[in-house]
C-alpha cells in the first residue's frame, strides 16, 4: 500500500484519505485521535487538504489490511541481526589491535596486579615565597 502513496512507513501514525474517482489522495501524519481524524476528513471533503496523484491507475488499486506493529517489529529484528554482526566484527578488530600492540611491546597479555606506588617527594610549603633581595 505504501507504494501507491508517497508515505514513509516509519512516519506513524498516518491516515491516507483517497478520492478514487479522481485518483488523488491526502495525508495526515501525526496526532491519532478521533477529533484530528474527523477534522482532516472534513478538510479533505471540502477541498482544503492538499492532494497528490496516486502513483497507479485507480483500477490497479488493491487494499488489504496490514498489521503495522508486526511489520515494524520484523524490521527491527532484521536491524538487530545486522547490529550483532557489526558488533562482533568491531570486537574482533579491537582484540586483534590489542594483540598486535602487546606483541610489539613484548609484554604479556596479563595485567600486573596491584597498585603502582607513588614516588615520595618533597611537598611544597604553602604560603609566602621567600625572595632574595636580588629578585626584588
Amino acid at each position: 500500500m505504501f507504494s501507491y502513496f508517497d508515505v514513509d512507513p516509519t512516519a506513524l501514525p498516518t491516515v491516507v484519505y483517497t478520492h478514487v474517482e479522481h485518483n488523488k489522495y491526502g495525508v495526515m501524519i501525526g496526532k491519532f485521535d478521533k477529533e484530528s481524524i474527523e477534522e482532516h476528513e472534513e478538510k479533505f471533503k471540502n477541498g482544503r487538504l492538499p492532494l497528490q496523484d496516486i502513483r497507479v491507475d485507480k483500477r490497479e488499486l488493491e487494499f488489504s489490511e496490514i498489521d503495522c506493529q508486526a511489520q515494524f517489529l520484523s524490521e527491527v529484528v532484521d536491524e538487530d541481526d545486522d547490529f550483532e554482526e557489526i558488533l562482533a566484527e568491531i570486537l574482533a578488530e579491537e582484540k586483534a589491535r590489542r594483540d598486535a600492540e602487546e606483541a610489539e611491546s613484548g609484554s604479556s597479555p596479563k595485567k600486573s596486579g596491584g597498585k603502582k606506588k607513588k614516588g615520595k617527594g618533597k611537598k611544597a610549603k604553602k604560603g609566602k615565597k621567600n625572595f632574595e633581595s636580588e629578585d626584588l
